[in-house]
C-alpha cells in the first residue's frame, strides 16, 4: 500500500477515533461500559484492516497506545520549549504530521488538576493507559484460556511500564524519537508554529464543545469526496441528497434501496 494511502487511513483512523469518547474520555458516562467500548473498538478494528487485514483489538489497543504515546511527547517538548516566556520564534514545532488531528486529547493528556503547571505531562492519562494494557492482557488470556476464576491454574499478572509494553516485538518504534518524514510537503514553520502556540494556550480556557459522531462522519465523507474524480463526485453529492430527501421524509427502512434505471431504448415491452 502506498504511503500516502496508509495515510489517508490513519486519518480516518484517528477521526473515527475520535467519535468513539468511551475510548478516550474519562468523563464520558460510557467510558466504564464494556459493552459500547467492545462495540466501539470493533469498528476500529475493521477501519484498520485496510492497512492490516489482520487486525484484532490488539492490533489496534497497541496502535492507539503508540499514537498517544507519541502526541505525549511532542506535546512535552511545546510546552517545554514555552517555559521562561520564551519567544514565538522558539517554540518548539511538531514533527508529527497528524499532532493536530489528536489534539482532541488535550484535555485529557491535561487534567484539569494539573493545568497550573507545564511539569506534570509524565503522569498523564495513567488510568487510560492502564486500562489499555489491561484489555491487552485479558486478550491475550482469553486467546492462551486462562481461567479468571481459579487462581491455581492462573499465571502471576505482571504490570509493565508503558514504555515496555510499547516496545513489544512486532510494534512500530513510536518510542524513538520522532523524524522528519521525505513525503511530506512543505510547511510553514511560522504559522505552525504560531497555530501550536495557540493550541497550547486553549489549556487554559474553558474546552470547546464536544464534536459528536456526525461532526466526525461528516469529514471522513468530505475526505472521500475530495477523492474522487469530478464527474464522480457530482453523481454522488446527488445520490447523498436523494437519500437525505427521503430520509427527512421517513421514507427509508432496511429495505430501501436505489434501483439503476434501463434507458427506455434497452426496455422491453
Amino acid at each position: 500500500m502506498k504511503r500516502e494511502k496508509e495515510n489517508q487511513c490513519l486519518e480516518e483512523f484517528i477521526l473515527l477515533y475520535e467519535s468513539e469518547p468511551c475510548l478516550w474520555k474519562m468523563k464520558s458516562p460510557d467510558y466504564h461500559d464494556r459493552l459500547k467500548k467492545d462495540a466501539a473498538y470493533a469498528r476500529l478494528v475493521e477501519k484498520w484492516k485496510e492497512v492490516e487485514p489482520s487486525s484484532t483489538k490488539l492490533t489496534i489497543l497497541r496502535k492507539i497506545n503508540n499514537l498517544r504515546s507519541s502526541y505525549r511527547k511532542e506535546l512535552k517538548k511545546v510546552k517545554e520549549s514555552m517555559k521562561s516566556g520564551s519567544l514565538v520564534e522558539e517554540v518548539y514545532v511538531p514533527k508529527l504530521w497528524y499532532f493536530k488531528l489528536l489534539q482532541f486529547l488535550d484535555e485529557q493528556e491535561m487534567p484539569q488538576s494539573s493545568r497550573s503547571s507545564l511539569h506534570s505531562d509524565d503522569d498523564i492519562s495513567d488510568h487510560d493507559e492502564e486500562e489499555t494494557y489491561n484489555s491487552a492482557t485479558n486478550a491475550q488470556h482469553e486467546r492462551l484460556g486462562f481461567d479468571e476464576k481459579n487462581p491455581s491454574i492462573q499465571t502471576p499478572e505482571i504490570r509493565l511500564p508503558t514504555s515496555q509494553v510499547l516496545a513489544t516485538p512486532g510494534i512500530s518504534g513510536s518510542c524513538q524519537k520522532p523524524t522528519a518524514r521525505p513525503f511530506l510537503p512543505a510547511i510553514d514553520t511560522n504559522t505552525l508554529r504560531n497555530e501550536v502556540l495557540m493550541s497550547v494556550k486553549e489549556h487554559f480556557k474553558k474546552p470547546c464543545k464536544q464534536e459528536d459522531r456526525l461532526d466526525m462522519f461528516g469529514k471522513i465523507i468530505v475526505m472521500k469526496l475530495r477523492d474522487l474524480d469530478p464527474n464522480q463526485r457530482r453523481y454522488a453529492e446527488k445520490f447523498i441528497n436523494d437519500v437525505l430527501f427521503e430520509a427527512e421524509g421517513g421514507n427509508l427502512d432496511a429495505t430501501y434501496a436505489f434501483v439503476r434505471q434501463v434507458p427506455p431504448q434497452y426496455q422491453s415491452f
